[in-house]
């Protein structure tokens, strides 16, 4: 109970760390680096949670043991406590600093992370790693101090342990001695663990964020062009209605059009749907019912998406939908006939929805033709000519008007009577160099004609656009699938092509990232292990942590929602660092006691393990404690990112804390032979 004290006495000292002057609470080092308290330094605090006490409940564990050993010495032979206490504080002091390093070591990909998800993690990983700091620091400085204070002449060292962690020690006795003579068999039993994990990969889906789950939606109705913004607006409000039936619909906002000028232009046959939801049935299973409710109104062509999820779409490729689907080319009419069989081909995709392609969709225009020779005849330039039909159908500007600081622009045209009519379109003026007025059929011809709604450029080229939602959460399964078909089923002719683009790309572009990051972490890691331990046998046996936690996590991640994304990526490299730090623990203290008690090394495997079992068990439960209620409310918005990666984590803790020690002791019993220059960099000061 002084013990759990002490560590809890900690926490004000973090408390320390909290500013509480301004108008809301900021954490000092998250403040000074420019950063502020939001869902992502809070999800940072949250996975750090279990890890804030975990030094102090090292140093304290160690402090405890050593004290109550000291106790049971004759009266000659004990030393004070404070002899004590700095004796078993320095004696995990440099391991609680290497295993702290490491963690902050492998969360440093987070901080060099370009595009999107480096900015979306960057504020997580400084909050995690600023709590570390934190916590390193206390546990260092004022958890020794506190130990000495209530624990130095405490009554509770007189006690014995308690009965369960005997019975646990007991109980690992056993399991450990049929390890340390079986060998071949733990390393066999581990090796078709870590099969079975790399066999279970290919199954995992693969997308580049989890599913939001925002409690809005963003709707995008769009139906054929040329239509009247009155027939826009009914047609919109018809869809609007069918959504306003299901319960879960709090209330709707919808625009219908933007200005011709907008940064994102649309004809008055687009509108945009804002839908604030109520708690209610899962998001997947409300979004096939209002799909269903949806397909069934004529001229309507209706996607679903959520108002963050949208704007990343929409970052990322361009579009405003999961995948876009882009042919590049030349001929307008070639590049329709690609984009109608792409169409149809993806149509027969299992997981697609939300398939439009309505921007290569053909619209009455009005074509007005120069006859050159008339031009001439006439004495009519074509710059002229080209002016007056833009000043007879849009009108001309002529001046401004200021008005109380107003400014407005005086623009003259023609009456719209003269516009409207198509067989009057031929008598609009025109007027001559020396202003007689010609009619304009006499220098051009008017027709109406079928065209393109618009013409769509990306990097100066022409190209066709189709746009999907993925009704899934294997985003990077669907598309490849979608890819292989259009690959199969559409003949592109030379100097076309067909390019992909959404959140799947980012993803895999993010995954490279941190697969190049990780083996430079990888690498890192070894060499800090090795200045430390000062060989290579030691940083070898700590490191066998990693494929141990990868057991964990990845069935954690096929028994959960079965999907790989950048989240879940991060959460193995958080696992990989806090994983390490139980091998840390056990070597060094193998390495103590061959070092400083002679001991043999059958004795100091089977010693240290035992003694290490406490410790090592308290900061693996304090830990996975911490990430459970992530787990719980992992549907709720704010969590999407945090879930995923608490999931991953909870699950590589459990393998690897428990494959942790019984494997590591077998492997030091094998490879971690006594050598004259056994290596002290752990050791006391002065040793």
């Amino acid at each position: 109970g002084i013990s759990l004290m002490i560590v809890v006495l900690a926490a004000p000292i973090l408390g320390a760390l909290t500013d509480f002057s301004g108008a809301k609470k900021r954490f000092l080092i998250v403040s000074w680096l420019g950063g502020n308290l939001n869902t992502m330094t809070i999800g940072g605090l949250t996975i750090a949670i279990g890890a804030l006490v975990d030094d102090a409940i090292i140093d304290v564990e160690n402090v405890f043991r050593r004290l109550r050993e000291n106790r049971r010495k004759d009266e000659g032979e004990r030393r004070t406590p404070l002899q004590v206490v700095f004796a078993a504080s320095s004696e995990v002091r440099n391991a609680i600093f290497f295993a702290t390093l490491i963690i902050v070591l492998v969360l440093l990909p987070l901080f060099v992370l370009p595009g999107f998800e480096g900015r979306l993690l960057r504020p997580l990983g400084l909050a995690y790693v600023a709590a570390l700091a934190a916590s390193l620091l206390v546990s260092l400085t004022v958890t020794p101090v506190l130990c000495l204070l209530l624990l130095g002449e405490s009554k509770a060292l007189s006690h014995e342990e308690p009965r369960m962690m005997r019975a646990m020690k007991a109980g690992y006795r056993r399991i450990l001695e049929r390890s340390l003579g079986r060998p071949g068999v733990v390393l066999g039993v581990c090796l078709v663990l870590l099969a079975g994990t790399v066999a279970l990969l290919p199954w995992l889906g693969r997308s580049f964020l989890p599913p939001f789950n925002e409690g809005s939606l963003t709707v995008a109705i769009v139906s054929p062009p040329g239509i009247t913004l009155e027939q826009g607006d009914a047609l919109g409000r018809e869809v609007e209605l069918s959504l306003m039936a299901f319960p879960e619909v709090v209330s709707t906002s919808r625009r219908t059009g933007r200005a011709e000028k907008d940064e994102h232009v649309q004809g008055v046959n687009a509108s945009e749907m804002e839908i604030v939801l109520r708690p209610g049935r899962p998001k997947d299973e409300l979004l096939a019912a209002m799909r269903r409710a949806v397909a069934t109104i004529p001229g309507a062509q209706v996607s679903f998406g959520q108002p963050i999820s949208h704007r990343i779409d929409h970052m990322i490729s361009g579009s405003k939908s999961n995948l876009a689907v882009k042919v590049f080319g030349s001929d307008l009419s070639v590049l329709r006939n690609l984009a109608a069989g792409a169409e149809r081909i993806l149509r027969g995709v299992p997981g697609i929805a939300d398939l439009g392609n309505t921007e290569q969709a053909s619209v009455p225009q009005l074509l007005i033709e120069f006859d050159r020779p008339a031009m001439a005849r006439f004495g009519v330039s074509a710059t002229s000519l080209a002016r007056t039909v833009e000043a007879l159908f849009q009108g001309s500007e002529v001046g401004e008007i200021l008005e109380e600081g107003i400014v407005s622009r005086v623009v003259v045209r023609y009456p719209e009577a003269l516009r409207r009519e198509r067989n009057r379109l031929d008598d609009l003026p025109v007027a001559m160099s020396d202003g007689v007025l010609i009619r304009l059929g006499d220098v051009a011809r008017v027709r109406f004609d079928l065209g393109p709604s618009l013409i769509r450029r990306e990097n100066v080229q022409r190209v066709a656009m189709l746009t999907a939602n993925i009704a899934g959460v294997d985003l990077a399964g669907t598309v490849e699938e979608a890819r292989r078909a259009i690959a199969a089923g559409l003949t592109v002719p030379p100097g076309y092509r067909i390019e992909y683009g959404g959140q799947f790309e980012e993803g895999a572009r993010s995954a490279r990232n941190l697969a190049v990051l990780s083996v430079l972490i990888l690498a890192a890691m070894y060499g800090l292990l090795f200045a430390a331990f000062r060989n290579h046998r030691y940083p070898s046996i700590v490191l066998v942590n990693l494929p141990l936690a990868l057991i964990g996590g990845v069935a954690a991640l096929f028994l959960g929602n079965g999907v790989l994304s950048v989240a879940s990526m991060v959460g193995f490299i958080t696992l990989f660092g806090i994983a390490t730090r139980n091998g840390v623990l056990l070597v060094t203290h193998y390495q103590n006691l061959l070092r400083d008690e002679g001991l043999s090394l059958q004795e100091a495997v089977r010693r240290g393990s035992v003694e290490r079992l406490a410790p090592v068990l308290m900061t693996a439960l304090t830990a996975g404690l911490a990430l459970i209620p992530l787990l719980i409310h992992g549907g709720e918005p704010g969590n999407e990112i945090q879930s995923p990666m608490a999931q991953v984590i909870l699950g590589g803790l459990i393998s690897s804390t428990f494959l942790n020690m019984i494997v590591v002791p077998v492997l030091f019993a094998r490879f971690g032979g006594v050598s004259p220059d056994l290596p002290a960099s752990f050791g006391p000061p002065g040793e």
